[in-house]
């Protein structure tokens, strides 16, 4: 009687559906989300765990998320001691996120099961998160309330994807802005197909897809991405192709377009898309000569979050080559202090920067950091 990896392997490719597809199934096999056995799953780990009688595909979701300063702050808590044998990645991520009420998406290109040994004293839930994502080359980001680890170039570009779709939104008809910009969780089980969760989206919000076949068939871990708007949901399962999308015929139809090696790029140098929003930096009645002055104030915030906020408020264009700050073993994530009076941008950034030991240069009406950053 052949076993259960045997039967499994002709329906599930591993290079027709994914770098991970099988392993994934494998390891919820291991796991006891089926009651069978097999003597192939992914390596075992040191934690026994028993097998579930839940009937196939009842795994059970987490409904309840953190968010705003609740989610912040168990973020930055401090943890006093971890020590991980060999236990998957998927295992100790969640340990650190999901199981903590806080949402994140790890990407399909990111392997699952790979064993993990780590030891830590007195680090906080983001640094450890960082610290795993880069184990696996990977990087990990966080936008508004929910997090994503993934390949380096994507996660770097997701932010700014997201930003980018918004402002495409506002060309559509009212209504369908309404529509659209509505928030709602989106979940799903052990073993559903990105085809489904599309087709989940798609019936929610109610437009046509075109463009699926572009779409691999493969075999996804449940996941929730709690309380967002379409276009969240929809970038958060098309960046795992290289895939995002395009409004059609006044917003009743979502064409798949491919995300190529020049889009990715642009959208790393964050060369911004104009904001109505975006106001030129000044304190009204407050100058030296001609420097507009501000006065800038932030405790413990995220490097990133910082430099958005101070790149909303110039009418610059910013280059921030995150790689490169990656090398330097400053993320996204690094928390960054900063308190100054009736100071200039420069003074600003400099205030900013130079702790991290990281340079920036200002010129022609552009800012990039650091200073050897390339267009």
């Amino acid at each position: 009687m052949p076993t259960l990896c045997q039967r499994v392997q002709p329906r599930l490719d591993c290079g027709q559906y994914g770098p991970y597809g099988l392993s994934c199934l494998l390891i919820f096999i291991h796991l006891g989300l089926y009651t069978s056995y097999t003597a192939l799953a992914a390596a075992p780990c040191t934690d026994q765990v028993k097998p579930s009688s839940k009937p196939q595909n009842e795994t059970k979701l987490k409904t309840e998320f953190l968010v705003g300063k609740r989610l912040k702050k168990v973020l930055q808590s401090q943890i006093d001691q971890v020590t991980w044998q060999n236990i998957p990645l998927r295992k100790a991520i969640y340990r650190l996120s999901v199981d903590q009420g806080c949402a994140l998406i790890m990407d399909r290109r990111i392997d699952p099961s790979i064993l993990i040994s780590h030891r830590a004293q007195q680090q906080s839930r983001l640094s450890l998160l960082s610290v795993l994502a880069r184990s696996q080359s990977a990087t990990f980001t966080t936008f508004e309330d929910w997090m994503y680890i993934g390949p380096e170039t994507q996660a770097n570009s997701l932010t700014e994807l997201i930003k980018h779709q918004r402002q495409m939104l506002r060309n559509l008809p009212k209504p369908m802005q309404q529509r659209y910009r509505r928030s709602t969780t989106l979940q799903w089980l052990d073993l559903q197909s990105p085809q489904a969760i599309l087709d989940n989206i798609s019936q929610n919000y109610r437009f046509e897809i075109y463009g699926s076949e572009q779409v691999p068939w493969d075999l996804w871990a449940h996941a929730t991405i709690p309380q967002t708007s379409v276009i969240e949901q929809l970038t958060l399962v098309l960046i795992q192709f290289d895939l995002t999308f395009q409004w059609q015929n006044e917003g009743s139809e979502v064409h798949l377009v491919p995300i190529t090696r020049d889009d990715y790029a642009q959208l790393q140098q964050k060369v911004r898309i104009p904001s109505a929003r975006a106001q030129p930096l000044h304190n009204p009645g407050t100058s030296r000569g001609k420097r507009k002055v501000l006065t800038f104030r932030v405790k413990n915030k995220p490097l990133a979050e910082v430099l958005d906020v101070l790149e909303n408020a110039t009418p610059h264009t910013w280059f921030i080559d995150w790689a490169s700050l990656e090398k330097q073993q400053i993320d996204r994530q690094q928390l960054v202090s900063v308190h100054v009076r009736q100071a200039s941008l420069s003074e600003i950034l400099r205030q900013i920067l130079k702790p991290l030991g990281v340079s920036f240069r200002m010129r022609d009406g552009q800012i990039r950091i650091p200073a050897t950053t390339s267009r």
